[in-house]
């Protein structure tokens, strides 16, 4: 609910907005948190684990160690991970795309695409749109 609420204040914000600035500053705007989000990307390390899982050692490492800080000593955190990889990579048991294809899957698939579905042609994007028109317009489009 809360996060739902912040969704509603956001486009609320948003459409207030144009009022008040161009819609070329607006989309030049929208472009600083992917600049933010870029930055990040470059400076962020990859996970410990996923190389660990892929087998690149040294990487694993010195990612491990450019997170925990270069003075913590990291080897029973390094043997941690490396002894529940190695467990992981034994299990026979992960569920596949291709086990979507037995029957038993097929209802709670549907029923979940069907969801998606149904949220998608009702509620708020099918109102949004249109309200952007103004009422007398809206009214008209219909």
């Amino acid at each position: 609910m809360y996060l739902y609420s912040l969704f509603t204040i956001g486009m609320m914000l948003a459409y207030l907005s144009r009022l008040f600035v161009n819609w070329r500053l607006l989309a030049g705007l929208g472009i600083f948190p992917c600049l933010v989000l870029i930055v990040g990307l470059i400076i962020t390390p990859e996970s410990p684990r996923w190389l660990a899982k892929m087998g690149m050692t040294k990487a694993f490492e010195s990612s491990l160690q450019a997170l925990r800080g270069f003075d913590t000593d990291i080897t029973a955190e390094v043997n941690d991970i490396m002894r529940i990889v190695a467990s992981s990579a034994n299990r026979q048991n992960a569920f596949t795309f291709a086990d979507l294809k037995r029957r038993r899957y097929w209802f709670p698939l549907l029923i979940g695409i069907g969801l998606l579905v149904l949220q998608q042609l009702s509620g708020i994007n099918g109102v949004i749109p249109i309200s952007c028109l103004g009422p007398r317009t809206a009214i008209q489009a219909h």
